[in-house]
């Protein structure tokens, strides 16, 4: 996993994405991702999907990318934008190796799940605490996940992305959703995102 902001410079990585692809993380940070992945790769693989997820779309691609040894690795990119207000800040990029792969990773997916929570409570912690404090000045009933959701969603995670962050399902994301329009006195016409991006 790594985390990127707007100009493309990486300002995480997690422990999985430096064995994978053989790097070292003190030399990486703050760089343009082409210090990473090569112009010729970042022009041909990657660039186009990030100037999508820049705009808020959240998308997938599949691609052969080589790391630093020339080995190349066929990998499942996911892109996953994050917001403060209604501007995007940067994104996260997950990397998924192919099958013949699984075995050897399947280990990490908890550690990589840990880190990605990680990393949106930091995003949380950083940008979101005054909308939380907002939010329960006028709706004190609210829990502290009810802020917490309500945050993500004005994040622009998805509700599968907001399910993994809760480690639930997509389902039980969208009850929790109808449960907030309630809370909020929203009606059943009222648009929640465009309330909580709005508010």
């Amino acid at each position: 996993m790594l985390c990127i902001d707007s100009n493309y410079h990486i300002r995480f990585m997690n422990q999985s994405f430096k064995h994978c692809f053989h790097v070292e993380e003190n030399h990486l940070l703050n760089q343009h991702m082409h210090e990473l992945f090569g112009e010729e790769q970042f022009q041909k693989y990657i660039k186009d999907d990030i100037a999508q997820c820049l705009k808020g779309t959240l998308l997938n691609s599949i691609c052969f990318l080589k790391d630093h040894t020339g080995v190349k690795k066929n990998i499942n990119l996911e892109y996953i934008p994050f917001s403060r207000k209604s501007d995007i800040q940067g994104f996260i990029l997950l990397f998924r190796m192919g099958n013949e792969a699984k075995n050897k990773t399947i280990n990490n997916g908890w550690a990589e799940y840990e880190e990605l929570k990680q990393q949106i409570d930091f995003q949380l912690q950083t940008h979101y605490e005054e909308f939380k404090r907002r939010l329960k000045i006028q709706y004190p009933n609210l829990t502290h996940k009810d802020l917490t959701h309500c945050s993500l969603i004005r994040m622009n995670l998805s509700t599968e992305e907001a399910a993994r962050y809760f480690n639930i399902n997509p389902t039980s994301v969208q009850k929790k959703r109808i449960r907030l329009k309630k809370k909020l006195s929203l009606s059943h016409k009222d648009d929640l995102i465009e309330f909580l991006f709005a508010f």
